[in-house]
């Protein structure tokens, strides 16, 4: 096999990306836009010593799982790896992807934990109450929309169906602003040019949040053009400009400057209120979110006589959740406006049992131990590189009976079981929440205790 063969081939699973796979000669072949089931002419596109790429020139036997993508970029952009898939497999796809990195890496079969199964979305689409789009010109205009695959190339995208529409509205709004004012937009390999990314948040009550990511700390040209163009907007609240001027992939700058409205937003999960500033982490999905939580808080088994340390607390969303049946909750997050963000939350959802911490993990629980406190069960939600080595060797030295981990990564969730295995701590259940339909990730929830 080599570059350029044509091959048929039938596609028998699926890739952590949303990709298929087949295998020519016992090599796997990964394939972006295959179904499981689809049989197809593939052109071979790179080879490697174990593995190789390939693109599908012709289905000659569609997947029984294959659908119509709703979407008309789908395939250019980086996005939606898997709108071409029905949602029931989609699902079974990533329970898969769950269990088999439990087994690939962590070496547990389902017999050796219990695995609750995945929940899917009341929604397939307008699920997401943020986007942040990147900000290029095309044929001498300004677009927003996403990266192409493996690339900075912006293909433009105007009314995205996975996100809230008051989303593709505020933006297609600023867009007007940058080519009605021939505002200039920044260009990666000059680092020239002002408007880089367009970014909104809204929530369920309708409230927005509109963030314009720009190369220059300068007051915004025709400034006021876009805050008449927004502040008319049905349940625009805030209008802010971020500055970053950063040569690498960070989105988001450290400074924030309030052109119109408030500063930060109130989004909800349950009955609970959060105050969200631009560069607070919250989940994407509420209502998903909320099964996520909901799910967390089981597995903590909380009786009211419980001190839980939340070690990645961020706005403290996890932690409020905990607070409703946790005698004390202390959160740690190394984010100062995410904890100042945590503290005011508590107080406009009048949870007094709650203590907020900005700073290193290790220093911060290191000193509350020295006081005398410790933790009946540790909730993490890291990132998607999952825990740091020494946050594991702090929850080894917290010595909990109960680890409840919230992932956004099964692969190293999987590894960081393996991790928390030699401070002895077993895995118990898993139960897999589907936060992003019509792409590969999923989030996960599992329950360690302390043998």
């Amino acid at each position: 096999m080599k570059k350029n063969d044509i091959i048929n081939v039938y596609i028998e699973s699926s890739g952590f990306e949303g990709e298929g796979i087949a295998r020519v000669d016992g090599l796997p072949v990964f394939i972006r836009g295959g179904a499981v089931g689809d049989r197809a002419d593939i052109r071979i596109l790179k080879v490697n010593k174990n593995f190789a790429f390939g693109k599908i020139e012709k289905l000659t036997q569609p997947s029984p799982f294959r659908r119509e993508p709703v979407c008309k970029t789908f395939g250019k952009c980086g996005g939606c790896t898997m709108a071409h898939i029905t949602y029931d497999k989609q699902l079974e796809i990533k329970k898969s992807t769950v269990t088999n990195n439990l087994r690939k890496i962590a070496h547990l079969s389902e017999g050796d934990y219990l695995f609750e199964g995945i929940d899917g979305a009341d929604s397939e689409y307008n699920y997401r109450n943020k986007a942040q789009f990147p900000v290029a010109y095309s044929d001498g205009k300004a677009v927003f929309g996403f990266f192409a695959p493996g690339s900075h190339r912006v293909i433009p995208c105007t009314g995205c169906n996975i996100q809230d529409d008051k989303i593709n509205v505020v933006a297609e709004a600023v867009l007007e602003y940058i080519n009605e004012n021939n505002v200039s937009v920044y260009d990666e390999n000059t680092g020239k040019g002002i408007i880089r990314h367009i970014y909104v948040r809204t929530s369920v009550s309708g409230d927005i949040m509109t963030v314009i990511v720009t190369n220059t700390s300068k007051p915004l040209p025709f400034c006021e053009k876009l805050i008449e163009k927004l502040s008319t907007i049905e349940g625009m609240k805030s209008i802010i400009q971020n500055t970053n001027t950063r040569g690498d992939n960070i989105i988001m700058g450290n400074k924030n400057t309030l052109l119109w409205g408030d500063d930060k937003i109130i989004l909800t999960l349950g009955k609970l209120k959060f105050y969200v500033s631009p560069n607070s982490f919250f989940q994407v999905n509420p209502g998903q979110t909320e099964k996520l939580y909901a799910k967390a808080l089981e597995y903590a088994h909380l009786t009211g006589r419980e001190t839980v340390f939340d070690l990645y607390c961020g706005v403290g969303s996890i932690s409020l959740f905990m607070a409703e049946k946790a005698k004390k909750v202390y959160g740690v997050e190394i984010v100062d406006a995410a904890i100042e963000n945590a503290k005011a939350n508590a107080e406009i959802n009048g949870i007094e049992n709650t203590s907020f911490y900005a700073g290193d993990c290790t220093d911060i629980v290191d000193k509350l131990m020295k006081q005398g406190k410790t933790a009946d069960v540790v909730v993490v939600d890291p990132p998607r590189k999952g825990c740091d080595p020494n946050l594991l060797q702090l929850i080894n030295n917290i010595s909990p009976k109960r680890v409840v981990y919230v992932s956004c990564n099964s692969s190293t969730f999987a590894r960081d079981t393996v991790n928390l295995s030699q401070f002895g701590y077993t895995l118990k259940k898993v139960s897999a929440v589907d936060l992003f339909p019509q792409t590969a990730h999923v989030e996960c929830v599992g329950l360690f205790i302390r043998k």
